[in-house]
């Protein structure tokens, strides 16, 4: 059956053209060598194996367009995938690939000009022009950058959907919580992933992986680099780099998940919460579309095994 979506894959055999982010080679139990792929559609991504073969009998490569039939069948409690042919895509079949690079749902030049008005608002001349100055100097990549090479926020541009949510968050927290400074907390969701524009690259494809820096150090370190060198250039007080930085170092909440340091003050425990929070709530929201109502969705790693339930809407009269 010919289809158009990973989201429509059922059992059975299906035909439909997927943009290949990744072939990975492996070794069965019995020593033989297979091929694992992982496909994107531009919505959804999907892993799929093929039997007995190698990279050298491909017609195929990584990065390109195929045209795939997948057959499914149940394993463990969900539908596993092989792949029965796979071939590149002709041009004659008109297939673009722009519809195969998965994006943020919102344009990443309206977010970035959401950002810099709310940067250009802050009432500490300091913070505002250190924050303009970074976000100014690396906008090409800010508008490009995904948050993550799986998780959440993983597509194009969606660094900047990650943190155009957390401004609005920081900002409704500044109002309820006086303890809070204001333009610290902004600063601190404008800046905290900042370092992964050095620790991911995101290429022409739209396919995230770490760099050489990003396995080395990750995005924290990395990111307290880049706003101390700034901050040097521009002169910015002492202190403030010393609180926006710790807000970097400890966003992660607990060394067990990465953090370089604990939340030591108001807003660093703030950044950490409101980050948190989106990043959970992406992976709601994306469940959410590939789940029946009144049904659950498979065990989620990131969320401890939880599986979503999507509730059923009952019609009002």
């Amino acid at each position: 059956m010919r289809i158009n979506k990973i989201s429509e894959l059922a059992g059975g055999s299906f035909e439909l053209f997927l943009l290949i982010k990744e072939i990975q080679v492996k070794t069965a139990r019995n020593g033989s060598t297979f091929l694992t792929f992982n496909f994107t559609d531009g919505s959804d991504n999907l892993s799929a194996n093929m039997w007995d073969t190698s990279l050298d009998a491909l017609e195929v490569s990584a990065k390109e367009i195929a045209f795939v039939t997948l057959d499914g069948k149940p394993y463990n409690g969900k539908m596993s995938y092989t792949i029965e042919r796979i071939r590149p895509s002709y041009p004659s079949e008109g297939i673009s690939l722009t519809d195969f690079i998965p994006s943020s749902q919102i344009p990443p030049e309206t977010l970035y000009e959401f950002c810099l008005s709310k940067i250009d608002k802050m009432a500490d001349g300091e913070l505002s022009a250190l924050v303009k100055e970074i976000y100014v100097d690396n906008k090409d990549k800010l508008l490009w950058q995904s948050a993550a090479k799986s998780v959440h926020h993983n597509k194009v541009g969606e660094l900047l959907w990650h943190v155009a949510r957390m401004v609005k968050m920081a900002g409704a927290s500044a109002d309820t919580y006086s303890v809070l400074d204001r333009d610290m907390l902004l600063a601190g969701v404008l800046l905290l992933d900042i370092g992964k524009l050095i620790e991911l690259s995101t290429d022409e494809m739209g396919i995230t992986d770490y760099t050489k820096d990003g396995y080395l150090f990750g995005h924290a370190f990395l990111g307290i680099e880049m706003v101390k060198k700034y901050a040097e250039k521009l002169g910015t007080s002492e202190e403030k780099v010393r609180c926006l930085t710790h807000i970097i170092a400890s966003h992660h909440g607990t060394r067990e998940y990465g953090a370089i340091s604990v939340p030591a003050t108001a807003e660093a425990y703030a950044v950490h919460c409101i980050d948190l929070i989106d990043s959970r709530m992406y992976i709601y929201e994306e469940t959410l579309t590939k789940v029946e109502p009144s049904t659950f969705s498979d065990p989620i790693h990131i969320l401890d095994g939880t599986r979503i339930y999507k509730p059923f809407a009952e019609e009002t009269f």
